[in-house]
């Protein structure tokens, strides 16, 4: 897919990436799924009109690129016989670790990790890392949902984790 991979970043707007990019056989053509990523969104999401311009964009450079032969796309697609998708990648994303942590810092998180042999769900927010005995440690503190961080009277907890603790981790929209 590294053909389409070029394609669809020659496409793209200024400030904005590829979160997820798949190439798949469908009803006898293909399926083209791209989800958008605004790096100046607060939860990356993008607007209609930012898919609807990055969809012109790709189909005329695809279709440019088919006519052309392109060698790196599957030699049977054609203008004729693939259907595109674009989105978002959506307010409660998956996150890309640890890459996208400091990046979301200041937003709560929905956070599945396996801690003292039991696997957790919670919603917490990312605080930074720390290093232990040659460990790096990610920390997260627990966060109250309903708009206050001192909700239902609870103290909030602060998880030490490794990277490899984590199972799941998306952006959480409090609302």
């Amino acid at each position: 897919m590294d053909g389409l991979d070029e394609i669809a970043a020659e496409a793209l707007l200024p400030g904005t990436e590829i979160f997820f990019l798949r190439l798949r056989p469908a009803g006898g053509g293909y399926h083209i799924e791209v989800q958008l990523d605004d790096l100046s969104h607060p939860t990356g999401s993008v607007d209609l009109q930012q898919c609807e311009a990055f969809s012109r964009a790709l189909v005329e450079r695809l279709d440019a690129a088919l006519e052309r032969g392109h060698s790196q796309l599957p030699p049977d697609l054609n203008a004729e016989n693939y259907s595109l998708e674009v989105s978002s990648a959506g307010a409660e994303r998956k996150l890309r670790l640890p890459g996208d942590l400091e990046r979301f810092k200041a937003s709560p998180l929905k956070l599945q990790f396996e801690l003292d042999g039991k696997v957790l769900t919670e919603i917490v927010q990312y605080e930074g890392k720390e290093s232990e005995e040659g460990q790096e440690l990610l920390l997260f503190r627990s966060y109250k949902t309903g708009g206050s961080r001192k909700a239902n009277g609870k103290k909030s907890v602060m998880y030490r984790l490794q990277l490899e603790s984590i199972r799941k981790a998306h952006l959480y929209l409090d609302v």
